[in-house]
């Protein structure tokens, strides 16, 4: 979690206790570990939190971590397609796969990320190789995007 100020952060960690009460879950703060930037004057420790020291931790810039994140997400999926490509599925099937195992995957963390356009793009070509067993497109993409009560004409 990011917070601008102490303030902010003991106001988080009050939010999260009270999730914690109400939902039986509980930040361990015995095991958490924190990152002071800038904004932490003193080198003390206001809220008896480890701290993460160089050694124990990689500094990446934004979108380097997105992309490596990202990259590593791109290699799992790569794996699970070739699998699922050695078991000769049918279209439907394919489709089932790329919808239920595959995307969920990877929406699952999109939303807490920027996702560059570039890994979008890997992304899309991977699943619709997969999803054509290695061979040119049959349906333009843009009919697939469509919803399906939506004719090629645009009459409904």
């Amino acid at each position: 979690m990011f917070c601008a100020d102490l303030k902010s952060f003991k106001e988080a960690l009050k939010t999260v206790d009270e999730f914690g009460r109400l939902a039986g879950l509980a930040l361990n703060v015995k095991k958490s570990k924190a990152m002071w930037l800038k904004w932490v004057k003193n080198k003390s420790n206001p809220l008896n939190l480890s701290k993460m020291d160089a050694q124990s931790s990689t500094y990446i810039r934004g979108s380097c971590l997105v992309k490596l994140i990202f990259f590593l997400k791109i290699r799992k999926l790569e794996t699970n397609l070739d699998i699922w490509r050695a078991r000769n599925l049918t279209l439907f099937g394919r489709v089932l796969i790329i919808k239920s195992i595959e995307l969920s995957q990877l929406v699952y963390s999109a939303p807490t990320l920027n996702v560059p356009r570039e890994i979008i793009f890997i992304i899309k070509t991977n699943l619709f190789s997969f999803l054509w067993n290695n061979k040119k497109d049959k349906i333009k993409r843009q009919g697939l995007y469509q919803d399906k009560h939506i004719k090629a004409d645009g009459v409904w």
